[in-house]
């Protein structure tokens, strides 16, 4: 079929890479690089490579652009990771209409930052669903979708790393249908869910919580993490064999699923030879120990604050 293609960042690209050898790609619609300080050229590259036309949008919203679009007449426009709502009268131009690719099982999880929200809530497969672009944000006829699970250890990256390889099948199987005329199948409003964009309150430690709860893979705490468990209101003391060589005593760190230590803050135990936090006291089973003998504690989150001084 005849294609305008509407995407960014790594997921465009392999998706684009993927059916540009099935389909004809009249255009590559993507952000720019300055686009929202993401810095994603990936989509351009892969249009570079494969030989395909280049435009530019932050929206899609240009009147010459619609004209363009028109002159192109396309059978179908594919968007996979447009960072912007699609307006309506795009949507209209494709003669078979607009499908978008959306890293979720829809009709629940709908908008944003899907996966984590899916790990945060305790869900146990997340997946893809290709469907029929409406003018609400993932809420047309559903075309095909993929499941994955969610391994109990896994992180957001992890399932974001097996959602990738079936980006391109499903997507091409979507096309197949919609090639065969199919319509898709409308969304029930029975399970739906939207969820808004992860910001910095979304992170945050929920102290009544328990560990586990607090721990999930799709939830990076800040702030908080650094004060001392008396200084928060609420903050549990738990007792966790978390030293080999001291079994049984008690500690002030949370465990996640995978075995790795979350300090709270009262310990203030660091990496050996690593100085101590600015405003921390050594407290606890360590306080009179060097620095070389208390125990590293490993953390699956990149560059938390205080394990990095």
């Amino acid at each position: 079929m005849r294609i305008v293609f509407f995407g960014y960042g790594e997921l465009g690209a392999i998706v684009l890479r993927g059916i540009a050898p099935h389909h004809e790609v009249l255009l590559v619609l993507t952000h720019s690089v300055e686009f929202s300080d993401l810095g994603e050229p990936d989509v351009e590259l892969a249009a570079a490579e494969l030989g395909l036309p280049v435009r530019y949008s932050a929206t899609a919203r240009e009147p010459d652009l619609h004209e363009h679009l028109r002159e192109l007449a396309p059978e179908v426009i594919v968007s996979t990771n447009w960072r912007t709502r699609v307006p309506p009268e795009v949507l209209r131009i494709p003669e078979r209409g607009a499908v978008n690719t959306h890293d979720a099982v829809l009709p629940a999880y709908a908008g944003f930052g899907a996966v984590n929200w899916a790990i945060r809530n305790g869900e146990e497969e997340t997946g893809l669903t290709v469907h029929y672009m409406a003018e609400d944000l993932d809420t047309g006829p559903v075309i095909t979708q993929a499941r994955v699970k969610i391994g109990v250890h896994e992180t957001a990256g992890q399932v974001l790393g097996r959602l990738l390889t079936e980006y391109v099948p499903v997507t091409l199987e979507a096309l197949n249908r919609v090639n065969a005329g199919y319509q898709g199948k409308p969304q029930p409003p029975e399970g739906a869910s939207f969820y808004h964009r992860i910001g910095v309150e979304d992170t945050r430690i929920d102290w009544r919580d328990d560990a586990h709860h607090a721990l999930q893979p799709g939830t990076r705490p800040v702030g908080s993490v650094r004060q001392r468990v008396d200084d928060v209101p609420g903050a549990p003391a738990l007792d966790h064999d978390c030293c080999p060589a001291d079994p049984g005593a008690r500690r002030h760190a949370w465990p996640d699923r995978q075995g790795r230590l979350w300090r709270c803050g009262r310990c203030q135990r660091r990496p050996a030879g690593r100085r101590r936090p600015r405003g921390g006291t050594a407290s606890g089973p360590y306080r009179d120990r060097p620095t070389s003998a208390r125990p590293r504690l490993l953390c699956r989150l990149r560059r938390v604050p205080s394990l990095r001084r």
